[in-house]
């Protein structure tokens, strides 16, 4: 524990020099300020050289960023120019007779470019079909005719309210007409009282 030796500062040698202060041993100048003129300058040069180097740093970002979106925008204007004037290799061989005559099948299937989905008016069954799977056909042309029996029952239930509503009307027919006459009587009675 004696090897080890520690020295303590005494206030003596502890020196705290603050800005303004003179140098130990310098002598003093009258008239001559402390330097807060000189720290307020080195201050703003300080403050200056930071917002430069701000400005330059922004500027130099939105000069990457201007370069990056100009060599994208090159790149597909390249590529748009590379499809519009493609030319594609073909290899190609003159005809010939072959010797052997060779048959291949292949699977696949043959799909329309269009296709329509028909809906019918109305239920029912198919009594009649004119036409059939990939047949040509015409605009207005009947494909198939519909059996309904639904619409059917409907049709004979609207006919026979028909009939006797028309039955009803010729059975008050008369009576319609005498009304219409006592009408004009009972109106001319009317008149001359009033």
């Amino acid at each position: 524990m004696n090897d080890i030796q520690h020295h303590e500062p005494q206030a003596a040698d502890v020196h705290v020099r603050l800005p303004g202060d003179r140098p130990p041993g310098e002598p003093e100048r009258p008239g001559r300020e402390p330097d807060v003129v000189a720290v307020k300058s080195r201050r703003r040069i300080g403050r200056r050289l930071l917002t430069a180097g701000v400005l330059l740093l922004g500027a130099a970002t939105l000069a990457f960023g201007f370069w990056r979106h100009y060599s994208l925008h090159a790149q597909a204007l390249a590529t748009a120019e590379l499809r519009r004037d493609f030319v594609p290799n073909v290899r190609t061989a003159p005809v010939r007779v072959s010797g052997n005559t060779m048959s291949v099948s292949w699977p696949g299937t043959i799909q329309a470019f269009e296709q329509a989905n028909i809906y019918a008016r109305a239920s029912g069954y198919i009594s009649r079909r004119d036409v059939d799977i990939g047949s040509h056909v015409k605009a207005g042309q009947l494909l198939v005719e519909i059996t309904a029996p639904e619409l059917d029952h409907q049709i004979a239930q609207a006919e026979g309210t028909l009939a006797q509503m028309r039955a009803t009307l010729e059975q008050t027919r008369p009576i319609a007409l005498a009304l219409r006459s006592l009408g004009i009587a009972i109106t001319r009675s009317c008149r001359r009282a009033g």
